[in-house]
């Protein structure tokens, strides 16, 4: 399913008498009367009618019309998310009680409510809606999308996230884009993989939680230069419970799912994991910021493929650190090391001509380039 791009209900679905209340050229008076709630009517047709003079009435018609929505009392409202309505009413539902947690569970339930509507909340639903909108496999195998904003949505639970991507692996459903799939496909295929049990799947919402909360608190609490190792450290051995200790209750998938969401803190513990899913995470995560970049790109123990995609994305290689941290790492493939000394400073390829940790095929260039240029 999908909503349609024409978002108004067809007036022929309106008895006739209606229409003429609310129809674009009905007179404001008596569409105000209909957005107010002054005329009676069924529940399911009110509904309607306070949608259709919601999307074309003026500000006032709307205000209007979804304050009269709101007012309703709470056993009609929910009577009303059951009802086989157009896709396009429960989608505005779900918009104006986007803050009611049994409403928003009552649509998802519904089988009329479209796709397109159920992938908006999951993005943005807290725990208890995610795991309502986790029950519905026959949703997740026709929409991958709903999957997607379940993974990337900080609220849903560890255990859920596991459990609907380990569901789409075994239905055949395409998510090789996910990072991570792969490996949870490799698991399910039972060649690396040992299955949790409830307590252990409980243990590793508790760890991820926990270990949110305190990197939170230390990210807002100190000054913390993520590109110094030894202050990272610092910061992680003076904890009373190492947060080390709690990045090892999770398992691979959770840990490449905590590298996209998690904060800078919780990337700077996971680069460190020697599992290059993880790291590919990390360097992928939508929350990179540039001076983590740099971080990153200085650092010599990282493999050579996060070093190489550091060095491919342009918006962090228009710094001016960024290009001097990569032509210094050895692990930056040579062609695009080259490319960016041609941007350096005369102090700064001096320097890398005295420099012994640096290839010797950079020292040779940075020397010559010092030579053609007296």
């Amino acid at each position: 399913m999908a909503l349609p791009e024409d978002r108004l209900i067809p007036e022929e679905k309106f008895p006739e008498k209606l229409r003429k209340l609310i129809g674009r050229d009905a007179p404001k008076s008596a569409q105000l009367m209909v957005a107010r709630g002054a005329l009676p009517m069924p529940p399911v047709v009110q509904l309607a009618a306070l949608y259709q003079i919601y999307k074309t009435g003026d500000a006032e018609l709307k205000t209007e019309s979804e304050a009269t929505l709101r007012k309703l009392p709470a056993t009609v409202v929910r009577q009303l998310a059951t009802e086989p309505m157009l896709p396009i009413v429960l989608d505005w539902m779900a918009v104006v009680f986007q803050d009611a947690q049994e409403v928003l569970e009552t649509l998802v339930q519904n089988r009329a409510t479209d796709d397109d509507t159920v992938v908006l909340l999951a993005r943005l639903a807290n725990d208890g809606l995610c795991e309502a909108i986790a029950r519905n496999q026959e949703r997740l195998v026709r929409s991958p999308a709903i999957i997607e904003a379940l993974y990337y949505n900080r609220n849903c639970r560890a255990s859920t996230a596991d459990r609907i991507v380990d569901f789409a692996a075994r239905s055949g459903v395409d998510l090789s884009h996910l990072p991570g799939f792969d490996e949870v496909l490799a698991a399910i295929r039972g060649e690396t993989y040992v299955a949790q049990d409830a307590a252990s799947a409980a243990a590793a919402d508790e760890a991820m939680q926990a270990l949110h909360v305190e990197t939170e608190h230390i990210v807002a609490t100190q000054q913390i230069d993520f590109e110094d190792d030894e202050q990272v450290d610092e910061v992680i051995e003076n904890k009373k419970e190492s947060l080390i200790a709690r990045v090892s209750k999770l398992n691979v998938a959770q840990k490449v799912r905590l590298a996209m969401l998690g904060n800078q803190m919780e990337r700077a513990l996971l680069m460190r994991e020697p599992n290059k899913l993880v790291q590919r995470a990390v360097i992928r995560s939508p929350g990179v910021t540039d001076n983590e970049a740099v971080g990153y790109a200085k650092n010599r123990g990282l493999p050579e493929e996060i070093v190489a995609f550091i060095a491919a994305n342009r918006q962090w290689t228009r710094h001016y650190q960024m290009k001097l941290s990569l032509v210094k790492n050895p692990k930056c493939p040579l062609h695009f090391a080259m490319s960016f000394m041609k941007m350096l400073r005369s102090n700064d390829l001096r320097l890398l001509v005295r420099d012994k940790n640096v290839s010797p095929a950079i020292s040779k260039m940075a020397k010559n380039m010092l030579t053609s240029s007296k």
